[in-house]
């Protein structure tokens, strides 16, 4: 078998290992290749080394489209720089004002090839050495040149709207995987449902990669390809640890265009309160037929929320901005007028007490942790675990994680109760 050389970036999900898999779902050629949630572009570069044919590459990111300008633009005069906390500090600094040397070195210093924000690596440079990470920008940078690489940091919406995609191009689909996060990015960066509702509309083909979620079993049937992966992420005590996790793939690559149709969901105004009486009275069958019936219209209120924003408030807003632009009155002075301060719209998106009471009552419980230093053996000192502990649970509600800070707080009461007793 020929081997191939790919230039690979570390990254969270960044697909390194996994790329090859994907590439042998992908058509061999087509109009345009769009890697929409692109990272650091480790799947495009296997792609490309694997010399899949298309006249037009798109690689999309919101978060790492400077990464990737710097990489296309001055890939082929880098060089690594010393590895040492100051100059560390010193390329962070330099990365916020998206300098095209620290944004190079960031895969190379950053955990696990995230971003600066997230620490450095458990090892400096992590596993290579500067000459062969230096090779590898070198690489990277003749592949985008030789392609001619457009480089956008669109959402992924108006990036596949703006393409103008058909049967003829393939579009790569590694959105943040739900329920992750990695420090890099957020998984509350998307909404599933939409990207579900707008991939079983889609002409074009796609390939889908995420972790098993029920969700997408749902809506796509069984995943093509599986493989257990070990999570790894700068901030794992917060995403359920350093667990396994099942890797999928999915495809509408030869599917026919019925199975490739969407399932209108009809939204129904929600009925009048019923009586006390009326789920108890249910059957089985038509309990969870109710309980269908309701998520079904939750997912379709936010799909259509999610179109208003995009289709109508946002360009209107813009529109507005513009025309009140030094003119009295002035855009948010108009805004208020109309009663359409920021505070209004941060609220639509606020979680309610119910949407918590729901989350708790869906998601399975799992068998509470307990304070136990590395191995099993118990910590030198309890009252540091437990103010290292009283830390997380703030930052869970600074981060408006009521659930997962209502868990760590019940915790934190039985290990107090333990210790008293």
């Amino acid at each position: 078998m020929r081997k191939i050389t790919v230039p690979t970036f570390r990254y969270p999900g960044g697909k390194s290992q996994l790329s090859s898999i994907i590439c042998k779902y992908i058509p061999l050629r087509g109009r345009k290749f769009v890697d929409v949630f692109a990272g650091r572009g480790n799947i495009t570069f296997r792609a490309m080394a694997e010399g899949l044919d298309y006249r037009e590459w798109v690689l999309n990111d919101i978060g790492r489209a400077p990464f990737l300008r710097a990489l296309m633009n001055y890939g082929d005069q880098f060089k690594v720089t010393e590895k040492s906390k100051a100059e560390f500090d010193r390329l962070s600094k330099l990365a916020e004002r998206n300098d095209p040397h620290a944004l190079l070195m960031e895969p190379f210093l950053a955990f696990n090839g995230g971003t600066f924000d997230g620490g450095g690596s458990t090892t400096e440079g992590g596993r290579g050495t500067p000459e062969r990470y230096e090779e590898n920008v070198r690489l990277a940078c003749e592949f985008l040149r030789k392609h001619k690489v457009r480089i956008t940091n669109l959402d992924w919406l108006d990036c596949l709207e703006a393409e103008k995609l058909g049967p003829d191009d393939f579009v790569m689909v590694d959105a943040p995987y739900i329920g992750c996060e990695v420090g890099a990015y957020s998984a509350e960066s998307i909404c599933p449902t939409e990207l579900i509702e707008y991939l079983k509309l889609a002409k074009f083909n796609w390939v889908l990669t995420e972790y098993r979620q029920p969700l997408y079993v749902e809506a796509f049937g069984e995943p093509i390809f599986e493989k257990k992966v070990q999570l790894r992420a700068p901030n794992f005590e917060d995403t359920a640890g350093q667990g396994i996790r099942i890797e999928c793939i999915w495809t509408n690559i030869g599917k026919s265009a019925i199975n490739r149709d969407a399932v209108t969901v009809p939204f129904e105004p929600v009925p009048d309160d019923p009586k006390d009486t009326f789920y108890s009275d249910l059957a089985p069958e038509e309990l969870l037929g109710e309980i269908r019936k309701c998520a079904a219209a939750i997912t379709a209120a936010r799909n259509q929320m999610n179109k208003e924003m995009r289709t109508r408030l946002l360009p209107a807003l813009l529109e507005l901005r513009k025309r009140t632009y030094r003119k009295h009155p002035g855009y948010y002075e108009t805004l208020a007028a109309i009663g359409l301060p920021a505070d209004t719209v941060r609220q639509w998106f606020y979680r309610s007490h119910t949407a918590d009471e729901v989350i708790e009552l869906v998601e399975e419980e799992t068998t509470p942790s307990t304070f136990e230093g590395r191995g099993g053996t118990p910590p030198p000192d309890v009252e540091t675990e437990l103010l290292r502990h009283a830390d997380k649970i703030a930052k869970a509600v600074l981060d408006n994680k009521i659930t997962f800070a209502k868990r760590l707080a019940t915790e934190y009461l039985r290990v107090r109760e333990e210790t008293r007793d």
